[in-house]
């Protein structure tokens, strides 16, 4: 039985190599904290709290994510990067939609029902 849990023991420690516990239990912490006061504010309203909690699985997904690659590939597409975020503002100071005055985000055809 414990061969059996051996290879997922190995996985485990190779995905959670290099982690900082400390500022993950911080982040997590505060995490935590965020959503209590999501809680409270939009008046016990789990739905809410658990598509902010979906969120953070994502997000976090995605650091993990970007944490692995070697620093050399992130130097190498810094600039790019940097590029297209610029592009990307400057599409939305003259293509975005206008909602309340402000013009903001870019109308990309997909629409989010909630």
């Amino acid at each position: 039985m414990e061969l059996a849990r051996l290879p997922v023991r190995r996985i485990a420690l190779r995905l959670g190599e290099g982690i900082d516990s400390t500022l993950l239990v911080l982040m997590l912490a505060l995490s935590m904290l965020g959503l209590l006061a999501l809680f409270s504010a939009s008046y016990e309203n789990p739905a809410r709290v658990a598509s902010q909690l979906m969120n953070l699985a994502v997000a976090l997904a995605a650091m993990w994510l970007v944490a692995q690659l070697p620093p050399q590939t992130m130097m190498r597409f810094a600039v790019p990067a940097y590029v297209i975020g610029l592009a990307f503002l400057i599409a939305v100071g003259l293509f975005g939609d206008v909602v309340n005055g402000a013009r903001r985000w870019l109308h990309v055809g997909v629409t989010l029902r909630r």
